[in-house]
């Protein structure tokens, strides 16, 4: 029993294969390889936008911090300027008020001192009375006439 090779069955065969190759690659792979390439295609064109969305967010995480910052900032200067304002107000209604009762301690000074004069001026006047009538009853008229004169000079 001998091997024999039969040539028409293996060129059959090779033909068979290589016509089947034919149109596996024409109509199974290249279709195949071109959804592949088209895949890839879109794949890298989604890198590429989550990398240009990566760049935007992080310029807009920057922006918004920056924002914050800055506000953050504002509002410190405007409640240092208010709390400055709010002491400058108060100092100004503390001298206000000073002033106020400076000018009332004088008023009631010169007031005080008005009464006393006025006081004084009644007593001088009501000693001088008393005297007259103390003098009066223990002096004669003419005498008490003349003393009357020299007291009241």
């Amino acid at each position: 029993m001998g091997f024999k090779i039969y040539w028409e069955t293996i060129i059959f065969q090779l033909l068979n294969f290589f016509i089947l190759l034919f149109l596996v690659t024409k109509f199974f792979f290249k279709p195949i390889l071109e959804n592949i390439e088209k895949r890839k295609k879109l794949i890298q064109e989604g890198i590429e936008k989550q990398k240009e969305y990566d760049e935007k967010l992080k310029k807009i995480k920057e922006e918004y911090n920056k924002i914050i910052e800055n506000a953050e900032n504002e509002k410190k200067k405007i409640i240092k300027e208010a709390e400055e304002r709010a002491k400058k107000r108060e100092n100004e209604i503390l001298q206000d008020f000073y002033k106020v009762l400076e000018e009332k301690k004088k008023e009631f000074e010169l007031s005080l001192k008005e009464k006393e004069s006025r006081i004084l001026e009644e007593s001088k006047e009501k000693l001088k009375e008393f005297v007259v009538e103390i003098l009066k009853e223990n002096f004669k008229k003419k005498d008490n006439d003349e003393l009357i004169e020299r007291l009241l000079k």
